[in-house]
């Protein structure tokens, strides 16, 4: 089963560092391949070093 949430990003920092690595926390929580998308380009939500690569600023939106 595939399940998608769109969402726009609140924090003021954007989803870099602190936000990104909690963010990818959560997601390893899980078994499931998570994948989230931003202006065209996709990462696996749970390696910290491709979510920082989209470049996600506040107000942006994002797919998961």
């Amino acid at each position: 089963m595939v399940s998608e949430i769109a969402l726009t990003v609140n924090h003021s920092a954007g989803l870099h560092a602190r936000p990104a690595a909690s963010f990818v926390k959560t997601a390893k929580q899980f078994t499931s391949t998570i994948t989230v998308a931003h202006n065209g380009k996709e990462a696996n939500a749970k390696s910290i070093l491709t979510v920082l690569s989209l470049g996600v600023d506040q107000g942006a939106h994002i797919t998961i």
